[in-house]
């Protein structure tokens, strides 16, 4: 079940039912953090949708990804030393790898 479904449920169990925060979270299987969370959010009026920008930014310039994808296209034999030494900027070797892993 999808987390927007589970979230209205919740809603409406919260508002219709007249059950507990404890017994809806039994009913629903989440946790009471969960149910108070979505309660929070409909007493501050808040939509229940997730929000986006949740988390830590990505470090990863543009311009590191972009000279990676380019290089191991051209040569897709070189190794990560070797990305590194021509990504602009001096990344380090765990910047390379992450830019490599985006390409799959």
């Amino acid at each position: 079940m999808s987390q927007q479904r589970k979230r209205l449920q919740i809603e409406t169990l919260l508002i219709s039912s007249g059950l507990s925060v404890v017994q809806i979270s039994k009913k629903l299987g989440v946790s009471v953090a969960t149910v108070y969370r979505v309660k929070s959010r409909k007493q501050h009026n808040v939509g229940l949708e997730h929000r986006k920008g949740a988390g830590r930014p990505s470090s990863l310039r543009l311009s590191v990804k972009r000279s990676v994808t380019q290089q191991i296209r051209r040569k897709p034999y070189l190794s990560l030393r070797t990305l590194v030494s021509l990504a602009p900027g001096k990344p380090s070797y765990e910047t390379v790898w992450r830019a490599m892993k985006d390409l799959d």
